[in-house]
């Protein structure tokens, strides 16, 4: 958000696309006042150009109780008075001072303030928001972002960033209302800078969720092992041998009759406990 806020405060590209250099109103909700300050200054070096005079910050961090109907109103005013047309709030879930951010009634309330400066004033509003908890690849661009959908309805341009599977990669991907649309292209997170790629990285290679559990074959190994340690004693009783797995009931169930079904276990008719089949017991000692 503040490299968006720099480029447009200079009129430079940001993530290749032109802007129109304009007075930029930038409302920190969330970083103590010296690192901003600090983030800036690092963006304006990595630049090599412009210079933050464009910048208006009004840091608010630990003052988002106060911001009323009221306050909300005189920022509006002081936004339409100073003659920006760019203005930020970043990240705009701590406007929520305690109201559910899952209700798109409380969301729209929010937001109507400032919709109105941007048809007053002909000004571009742009606001940060989180996706929610896990992995996205598997949802739809919209519903990654976290709470209710008038989040993701409100504004004219949404821009996602989601976790490509190249580290400190991420996919950009546009919802547009009005304008044509852009196709996926992969960017780069190369500090204090996002930079778009330029190895042709596939956009479509999101990051997948890590599998749950233990791989199948491990499970099995787990029920063997704890066989072939009892073989001599007999076997194992069915709760014995639960406890030696250290699998859920359900799971170990299930793969005690796969490996019943496949004649590697058997149970004693006479002892009631499980052992390894006479079968698999020769193929162990020959080798197979």
């Amino acid at each position: 958000m503040l490299n968006l806020a720099y480029c447009i405060a200079n009129g430079l590209p940001f993530l290749g696309f032109p802007t129109l250099r304009t007075r930029t109103y930038y409302a920190n909700l969330e970083l103590m006042d010296f690192d901003l300050a600090s983030r800036l200054d690092q963006i304006q070096a990595a630049y090599g150009k412009g210079d933050q005079t464009n910048i208006d910050v009004v840091n608010l961090r630990g003052k988002t109780h106060e911001l009323n109907t009221l306050r909300l109103q005189q920022m509006a005013q002081i936004i339409e008075q100073g003659d920006y047309l760019f203005f930020a709030l970043d990240p705009v879930y701590k406007l929520m001072a305690g109201k559910d951010e899952n209700s798109s009634g409380e969301v729209t309330k929010l937001l109507q303030p400032f919709e109105r400066i941007c048809v007053d004033t002909n000004a571009a509003f742009a606001y940060a928001g989180h996706f929610s908890k896990g992995s996205q690849a598997a949802k739809n661009t919209l519903d990654r972002v976290s709470g209710a959908g008038a989040w993701a309805r409100d504004p004219d341009c949404v821009l996602t960033l989601t976790e490509h599977t190249e580290a400190d990669c991420f996919t950009a991907e546009f919802t547009l209302r009005s304008f044509p649309s852009i196709q996926p292209f992969v960017v780069r997170w190369q500090f204090p800078l996002l930079r778009i790629d330029d190895e042709g990285l596939d956009p479509k290679q999101l990051k997948q969720p890590a599998k749950a559990g233990r791989p199948v074959e491990f499970q099995s190994d787990l029920l063997l092992t704890a066989l072939r340690a009892s073989d001599r004693e007999g076997g194992l009783t069915y709760s014995e041998f639960l406890s030696a797995t250290g699998l859920k009931k359900s799971t170990f169930k299930n793969k005690l009759a796969e490996l019943r079904r496949r004649k590697i276990i058997f149970q004693s008719v006479a002892t009631g406990r499980y052992q390894l089949s006479p079968q698999y017991a020769a193929s162990l000692q020959n080798g197979q």
